[in-house]
């Protein structure tokens, strides 16, 4: 008596070739979405150095280094004009005494193969800081204050 297998080979097929879709969309949105992460890393860093360039005027004018200020309001606009340049969306914000800008960027990323499977949005915000520094960083990130001249250790 002989037994008809039609049929059995091709459920198989068809298993494994959406596993693979599967994998594959898994892999490639995946991978997107890193790319993505990262790029918003980078905004996020480049839009908080702008912000941070924004010193107001009446602390440039004292002529004391540690008196530099950031001016919130130059530092949101700068900051978001740096975001939408790069066509991502975030926040900006001045905190510490008006000397350090937090900025908080997202990139988009819709999702491509995975959009099958109810995901739409892939991109994840990523956070930068940037501080108004004066001088030369020392080995704790603080900047080295300038030696008074004539001491020793100081070149004139």
């Amino acid at each position: 008596m002989s037994r008809d297998d039609s049929g059995q080979g091709s459920i198989f097929v068809i298993t494994l070739v959406g596993l693979t879709f599967l994998l594959t969309a898994f892999f490639v949105d995946v991978s997107r979405s890193l790319q993505a992460r990262g790029a918003s890393l980078e905004v996020a860093s480049q839009a908080a150095r702008a912000a941070a360039d924004q010193v107001t005027q009446e602390s440039l004018r004292t002529g004391d280094p540690t008196q530099l200020r950031i001016d919130p309001g130059a530092a949101r606009a700068a900051g978001q004009d740096w975001l939408a340049e790069a066509g991502a969306t975030g926040r900006i914000e001045v905190g510490e005494g008006n000397t350090v800008v937090t900025v908080t960027a997202r990139v988009p990323c819709p999702a491509t193969l995975l959009k099958v499977l109810g995901y739409d949005d892939l991109s994840r915000p990523a956070t930068a800081s940037a501080t108004l520094l004066f001088g030369a960083a020392g080995e704790d990130g603080r900047p080295i204050a300038a030696s008074p001249p004539n001491t020793p250790g100081s070149t004139s």
